[in-house]
């Protein structure tokens, strides 16, 4: 039911899209975005149970969807040397400026992912559930943003994709050297959902 997207799946008149800017705490710390709906700034719960509904009900007839593509802005893919040793993936680096994904923030919204993503593959869906992975970084700190604002920058690559194809890393763009290893950030979960590309959006 669930595998990675492909680049030239990234189409928005293909299936329906959703766009979740993942956090990990108790307050309102996740951004929802169905199709062009209002984004929703809501807990982590709360993401949970709205995912449950909105997967559910795309199997009815009367909402009946046959592929849903869902964007994460969470590290979906993990890089390692060929020592097996944790490595940091191209986009993660910018003008010496690092995010890596095994870092800081990078291995809690990775955790928030491992969750919902547990929990999605869990509901009975019909249809198909193809992840790309969002990564909204290197922001302009001077510039106040929210969980909204992140998937809504995510949302409008998607939608003018003719304009943004720059904003797309496929796997090969992904690696350092040939000798990188990546993978699916949750195999060693058992859900090996595959690599997906990744929809960027820089400041920098």
């Amino acid at each position: 039911m669930i595998r990675s997207g492909k680049v030239e799946e990234i189409d928005w008149n293909i299936g329906e899209w959703v766009f979740v800017d993942i956090g990990f705490s108790k307050k309102s710390s996740c951004g929802f975005i169905v199709a062009d709906e209002n984004c929703m700034e809501i807990s982590f719960a709360g993401l949970k149970e709205r995912m449950y509904a909105y997967v559910s009900m795309r199997s009815l007839s009367v909402q009946k969807v046959n592929v849903i593509n869902l964007v994460i802005e969470a590290p979906l893919s993990v890089c390692f040397d060929k020592n097996g040793n944790p490595k940091g993936r191209r986009p993660e680096k910018i003008d010496g400026k690092t995010r890596y994904w095994y870092v800081g923030p990078g291995c809690s919204v990775l955790l928030a992912a491992t969750y919902l993503l547990k929990h999605i593959s869990n509901i009975q869906f019909d249809g198909e559930i193809r992840l790309f992975e969002g990564f909204v970084s290197f922001k302009d700190s001077s510039q106040k943003r929210n969980h909204c604002h992140d998937a809504k920058c995510l949302q409008n690559i998607v939608k003018n994709i003719q304009r943004h194809k720059h904003c797309i890393i496929d796997r090969r763009e992904m690696l350092f050297d040939s000798s990188d290893i990546i993978l699916s950030a949750f195999e060693v979960h058992g859900m090996d959902f595959g690599v997906p590309p990744i929809i960027m959006y820089s400041n920098v």
